[in-house]
């Protein structure tokens, strides 16, 4: 699943964003996830988007590397957040 942004929400130029890619795990390592990656950029590419983005966790190594595999590398952003609470119900 993903979204293809053609310039809205204050985004300038066409990108799309890569949210979620689920492979069962008895199929994982038999390049379905690459399959279904291909599939996705040959429709953001047919839309006019010439750039991918997705979100990873730091310490996720798996999914780093095989986002690193399919052509992904660090971009040039960095996400920023503040915890501003204990996350506790009153």
């Amino acid at each position: 699943m993903g979204e293809i942004y053609l310039g809205e929400f204050g985004i300038p130029e066409d990108t799309a964003t890569v949210d979620t890619l689920g492979v069962r795990p008895e199929f994982q390592r038999s390049g379905i996830g690459h399959l279904l990656l291909d599939e996705y950029k040959s429709h953001a590419l047919k839309a006019g988007v010439s750039r991918l983005h997705t979100l990873v966790d730091w310490n996720d190594w798996k999914l780093i590397h095989f986002f690193d595999s399919v052509g992904f590398s660090p971009a040039k952003t960095l996400s920023l957040e503040a915890c501003i609470g204990d996350g506790s119900k009153s």
